[in-house]
């Protein structure tokens, strides 16, 4: 059986909100926050796969919008680019799947990215448990 309640938020999202429950925070492993370079697209949906082309662009897309979220968050470390490839590579595959139909197909790539994109606070419920970082809507923050 799974753990009960909510997922618990992440150190960096205690830290940033001044640790409101005042418990201990986890140690764990500190990495710098970094946004790391976004991966050769043609390499992952090689230009021979049909549908490659929309693949690359629903992936290059999200990765933009996810990693300046994440980086804006201070939640994204270098080492997190293949967990960041897969959330864009889940999610492109599941929209390649629902536009053709295969409704097994995209339940399968769905449910890789929902999963992912949990760990990552890209997922609506899981985002309910992080909040911006304060000043994230001014004017210089690059966000409408």
């Amino acid at each position: 059986m799974g753990q009960r309640g909510p997922a618990p938020k992440l150190r960096a999202v205690k830290e940033r909100e001044g640790n409101p429950g005042k418990r201990p925070l986890p140690q764990g492993v500190r990495l710098p926050p970094a946004v790391p370079a976004e991966p050769p697209w043609p390499s992952v949906f090689p230009p021979t796969r049909d549908g490659s082309e929309r693949l690359r662009k629903v992936a290059r897309a999200k990765w933009a919008l996810w990693s300046r979220w994440l980086g804006s968050q201070g939640i994204l470390a270098e080492i997190d680019d293949g967990a960041l490839e897969t959330a864009c590579v889940a999610f492109s595959e599941f929209r390649e799947a629902t536009r053709s139909g295969s409704t097994s197909e995209a339940l399968k790539w769905f449910a890789a990215w929902t999963s992912i994109a949990g760990k990552l606070g890209l997922h609506p419920s899981s985002r309910d448990q992080l909040n911006p970082r304060e000043g994230l809507h001014d004017a210089d923050s690059g966000w409408d």
